[in-house]
């Protein structure tokens, strides 16, 4: 190497970078328009640089939920007014005994999933909730492929607008289904008891 010239670029998340030039024919003495070109260029791939760390850790922070979800049996969702759009994210397929890759695509979609009997009361309760902005707090039964009914606990929060409208809300939800039994058990047992 002949000449060089470099500098440092601190993107706004991580570890600073270097970005060089080098000449390595002959020496060679930069001028100031070649030195401010190299800067400008070096500023822009520091700025190219954020977004591309941003995203990668993005990218890093959403496997780690989605393994946490996984490893807790634990359904996040969100559902946003505009679009009527439902994104689940976790175990879905499994905690409603679908195929693989299977999501619910709005709230129409995810009421035909809950057991018949509970289905009104679901879709009342959820409207009204995301109306009034209140804490969402729901259990409600499915039916598996095989008729088997599980429990689903859902709990969750309204987000607002400045103007106090509704836009989305987020939460989780879990499959309780042993925990309804355990309790089902712990009646009969005290029922015999006694």
């Amino acid at each position: 190497i002949k000449s060089l010239l470099g500098m440092a670029l601190y993107p706004k998340t991580g570890k600073p970078w270097q970005f060089g030039l080098q000449q390595c024919t002959y020496r060679r003495i930069w001028s100031k328009e070649e030195t401010r070109l190299f800067e400008a260029i070096g500023r822009r791939i520091g700025d190219a640089l954020t977004s591309l760390l941003v995203f990668q850790n993005l990218k890093e922070s959403e496997e780690r939920l989605r393994t946490t979800l996984e490893a807790a049996q634990v359904v996040a969702w969100e559902f946003k007014s505009d679009s009527m759009m439902l994104t689940e994210t976790g175990p879905v397929e499994k905690m409603f005994d679908r195929e693989e890759g299977f999501k619910h695509t709005g709230l129409d979609h995810l009421s035909k999933s809950i057991h018949p009997d509970d289905r009104k009361s679901f879709l009342e309760y959820t409207i009204k909730t995301f109306q009034k902005a209140d804490k969402y707090n729901s259990e409600f039964r499915v039916l598996t492929k095989n008729g088997d009914v599980r429990w689903i606990s859902a709990r969750g929060k309204s987000i607002q607008d400045p103007n106090g409208k509704t836009i989305q809300m987020l939460g989780v939800a879990m499959d309780i289904t042993g925990k309804k039994k355990a309790a089902e058990e712990r009646v009969k047992l005290q029922a015999q008891l006694s």
